[in-house]
């Protein structure tokens, strides 16, 4: 990491942050949405009848996808380097290259496999296409949702793959009626980007 003390504080406190202030982040959502459109648990994905079976179907599908999206992410990435586009990574992964304390390196890696694909599929998946597809309808809600998703997550050279990966979510989500199958890729998309980081 760079010796530089705010460089130091943002990469440390990512994690710490990630794990406090996402279940606060989930609440607040399904609040807005009991209060607004009284939703109940299961109109957000929190199902847990079949939850192995949509488990074990998120990480078969995921398998299956993986190879259509490291392709385009590759295709993607030539572009960009063609076009003099701009190539950093996410901030998160920079972090995580850099990392040299045992402690955090293992804090980061459980926001990537456990607390991020939890969240991340309530908040975008859950609450997000959920809210928008009572308004827009199914397929404009898979594709604005997964738009916000891929530039929340900042970097233009991941764009292409995340924006990819949000709409198998959603329509992982939408035939399954469970944020577990979602979840499910989301943990094994995020455990073979931790892999690569590391290998690589």
């Amino acid at each position: 990491l760079s010796s530089d003390p705010a460089d130091l504080i943002e990469a440390r406190s990512f994690p710490i942050a990630n794990i406090i202030c996402a279940p606060l982040l989930c609440l607040a959502g399904y609040f807005i949405l009991k209060v607004t459109a009284r939703a109940r648990a299961a109109d957000v994905g929190l199902v847990a009848r079949g939850g192995g079976r949509n488990f074990a179907r998120g990480l078969l599908l995921l398998l299956a996808l993986l190879p259509l999206v490291a392709l385009l992410a590759k295709i993607n990435a030539l572009f960009l380097s063609t076009v003099g586009a701009d190539m950093s990574e996410q901030r998160v992964v920079e972090i995580m290259r850099s990392e040299t304390s045992p402690l955090f390196l293992g804090l980061m890696i459980v926001v990537a496999l456990l607390s991020a694909p939890i969240w991340e599929e309530f908040i975008f998946r859950g609450v997000l296409y959920n809210g928008l597809r009572r308004s827009l309808g199914r397929d404009e809600a898979i594709l604005i949702s997964a738009l916000i998703f891929g530039f929340i997550h900042g970097a233009v050279i991941s764009f292409v793959p995340i924006f990819l990966l949000a709409i198998f979510l959603a329509y992982a989500y939408e035939r399954t009626g469970s944020l577990i199958t979602p979840i499910a890729m989301h943990f094994l998309f995020n455990l073979w980007n931790v892999l690569l980081v590391h290998l690589t």
